[in-house]
């Protein structure tokens, strides 16, 4: 009953502060471009969050399978938009905004999500443990791990590049902000998508980092301006 309380009241954190960065925007009468990008990871963030409480504390368990697709949905679109504002970071070029590479990165995502839900390629079904839920694996579920792989890994080197190459303090701070938010999401996805799977083991994370990444991307927006494509594109401009 404590770990159910603990993680409502992170989950319902999470929510607060989505309304609140879109209330503060309205208020200010200021969408920077790109912030529906920056409140769509929020809100993936937080249902995200909404599904892990539901997927290790439902008795049900197709609300269980429910809610392990919502959280692998969250998970292949948060991923995405993490590594579309690390190429605009790192690449300061405007293509990374155009039509077509929305489908590069996004349209895998979809594929992804759309098999996971729709197929037994990736699950095909549910056994109730001694602890738990857990979901009986089909081969296809690498395609997770090994979409996880390339785009986090993409993204963390983009930043890690900057971060040590780039002279400019506030491209540094915003890529070393994106690189903790995207730490804290793929320890959550980890916990509670990759390593059930690797292992063989009930869901056992907390909504607790993507809390902490939903905190991390509000304080920064209001603070720097960060997490737009505006920002990401002409640094310099928002200062």
């Amino acid at each position: 009953m404590v770990y159910f309380i603990q993680d409502t009241l992170f989950v319902a954190l999470s929510i607060f502060l989505l309304f609140f960065l879109l209330g503060y925007m309205a208020l200010r009468h200021r969408f920077p471009k790109g912030s529906p990008l920056l409140c769509a990871l929020i809100l993936l963030f937080s249902s995200a969050g909404l599904s892990d409480l539901a997927f290790r504390f439902s008795p049900n368990p197709v609300v269980v399978l429910y809610a392990d697709s919502l959280n692998l949905f969250c998970f292949v679109f948060s991923l995405a938009i993490l590594s579309h504002f690390s190429l605009v970071h790192f690449s300061k070029n405007p293509i990374w905004t155009h039509s077509k590479f929305y489908l590069i990165l996004y349209l895998p995502a979809l594929i992804i999500a759309v098999l996971h839900t729709l197929s037994p390629l990736m699950i095909s079904g549910i056994v109730s443990g001694p602890i738990g839920f857990q979901l009986s694996y089909n081969w296809g579920y690498w395609l997770i791990v090994i979409y996880a792989a390339l785009f986090g890994l993409h993204s963390v080197l983009l930043n890690l590049i900057i971060i040590v190459k780039n002279p400019v303090a506030a491209e540094k701070n915003h890529s070393v902000f994106l690189l903790l938010v995207l730490l804290l999401s793929l320890y959550f996805y980890n916990s509670s998508l990759i390593l059930p799977f690797l292992y063989r083991m009930v869901n056992f994370s907390s909504p607790l980092p993507t809390t902490f990444a939903i905190l991390i991307l509000t304080y920064t927006f209001i603070r720097y301006h960060y997490f737009t494509l505006e920002f990401l594109e002409h640094p310099g401009s928002t200062e």
